[in-house]
């Protein structure tokens, strides 16, 4: 992938080795989806004003096995052929800080948080694979997103839209308890998105990096 390619051909490319992620991992992308999809629903249709407990536990079992789901795609599509050296507290440390900095830029103006999304969709990479810092992966995505803005942002298109609208569920629908057929749509759009917006932050990743090299050649 060089910088000659048209935005086309990058997103093209992206998206194929994303899909080639998720090919390798299908049996660990299925259970996830339906593991939670099935607890997110459970949660939303029994929810009530008194209980936070469903919604915590619904969280730290997200933050689980999102881990497990991410360390197994970098470890079933052979991404880390020198092996895999961090582990869950640098999944969990970058989790709350692009979390937090992605949320308050999506409650400012929203943009500002999906430009921090896109630059910072190979940060997981960097971290997992590379074994590199939190504050050192953050920058090294930065770095390497710079001139593929575009791109990136393309084949995140449809996970950002099919995310955004299951979690618009929660802000228009003024009931506590969803009813099963609102509920289970907005959790199979949130998990389905969640999926394929990181095996496209692994693919974005894998574009930049020369793993045999051990260098980055971000695109060149």
């Amino acid at each position: 992938m060089t910088l000659d390619d048209t935005v086309g051909q990058r997103t093209a490319q992206i998206l194929d080795e994303a899909k080639r992620i998720l090919v390798a991992g299908w049996w660990v992308v299925l259970a996830y989806f339906l593991l939670m999809t099935a607890l997110g629903t459970a949660v939303d249709v029994n929810a009530s004003a008194e209980d936070i407990g469903g919604d915590f536990g619904l969280s730290v079992v997200g933050v689980v096995t999102g881990y497990l789901l991410i360390i197994k795609l970098i470890d079933m599509a052979k991404l880390a052929p020198l092996g895999r050296q961090a582990g869950f507290g640098t999944y969990f440390g970058m989790s709350i800080v692009i979390g937090l900095a992605t949320m308050l830029g999506v409650l400012l103006l929203i943009l500002p948080g999906l430009y921090l999304s896109i630059r910072w969709s190979a940060a997981y990479g960097f971290a997992l694979i590379s074994n590199e810092k939190t504050s050192d992966a953050l920058g090294n995505s930065w770095r390497a997103t710079e001139e593929h803005v575009w791109p990136i942002a393309l084949a995140l298109l449809l996970p950002t839209l099919g995310f955004a609208a299951g979690l618009a569920v929660y802000f228009t629908d003024e009931a506590l308890i969803l009813p099963l057929t609102v509920a289970l749509p907005a959790n199979v759009l949130i998990y389905g998105s969640t999926v394929a917006s990181t095996a496209i932050g692994l693919a974005v990743f894998t574009c930049i990096v020369n793993r045999n090299a051990g260098i980055s050649d971000v695109f060149e």
